[in-house]
């Protein structure tokens, strides 16, 4: 179920999908209590306050797991990019957002991804693996805060 969340959050299509599918049941349980001639206007506009709502909302719980999952991955390879770090850290820093919202995921996944590709060429491997590092935490932009803490300790005592 992780899995499904975090592609529904990562990719655009998926999102569109979903949302109509919110849209057409809910157009449907209305239209068996209500006379509608048309269902369409009303799955497009469900559709459309459903999209907006998994854009702008937090994200939920597994999809924070995932990141944090993906935030340790990169400690556990020795990644000196700030990119996946910081796409976090700027919208948990943010007065308007106070948190990672749905529209956020996406660019998290672009910067893994981007990381992970610069490792590869650069050692010629990622492995996968946990760090020893033990969050006590499951809010991802307090794990993102200490991961950047981690990081940096980790840069100055090599330096």
């Amino acid at each position: 179920m992780e899995t499904l969340s975090l592609f529904i959050y990562s990719h655009t299509f998926a999102t569109i999908l979903v949302s109509i599918a919110v849209g057409f049941v809910i157009a449907v349980l209305i239209g068996r209590f209500t006379k509608v001639k048309s269902l369409f206007p009303t799955v497009f506009t469900f559709s459309i306050l459903t999209y907006g709502a998994i854009l702008f909302s937090p994200i939920p719980p597994p999809v924070e797991r995932q990141i944090i999952q993906m935030l340790d991955l990169m400690e556990h390879n020795k990644v000196d990019s700030n990119g996946t770090i910081n796409a976090v850290l700027l919208p948990c820093m943010s007065k308007d957002f106070n948190g990672v919202r749905g529209m956020q995921v996406q660019e998290i996944r672009e910067a893994f991804r981007s990381e992970v590709d610069e490792q590869v060429k650069k050692v010629g491997s990622f492995s996968g693996g946990e760090t020893a590092l033990k969050l006590k935490t499951d809010d991802l932009c307090e794990a993102a805060w200490q991961y950047n803490a981690v990081k940096i300790k980790r840069l100055n005592s090599d330096a």
